[in-house]
């Protein structure tokens, strides 16, 4: 039962991995940048928007050439603990 149970569960991960993808895909094919589309009004909207740094933008202003190493690195040791 628990090896079913964990089975499911990355059935469940890998489904939901890929509807975000999914998703991601047909907003960046059929939304322009920084275009808005309301699903629930006052709640809920679909906003095409490109975030070049890591988490809430940070570092996505910088022009240093180490830049890219430094989010690589960043993402790796979160990956890794």
């Amino acid at each position: 039962m628990d090896k079913a149970r964990g089975l499911a569960y990355y059935g469940l991960s890998a489904a939901i991995f890929a509807l975000d993808r999914i998703t991601k895909q047909i907003i960046e094919t059929r939304v322009s940048v920084f275009d808005t589309h309301t699903v629930i009004p006052g709640f809920f909207d679909i906003v095409h928007a490109r975030n070049r740094g890591a988490a809430f933008s940070m570092f996505a202003e910088s022009t240093s050439p180490w830049r890219p190493f430094f989010l690589i690195a960043c993402r790796w040791q979160r990956s890794f603990w």
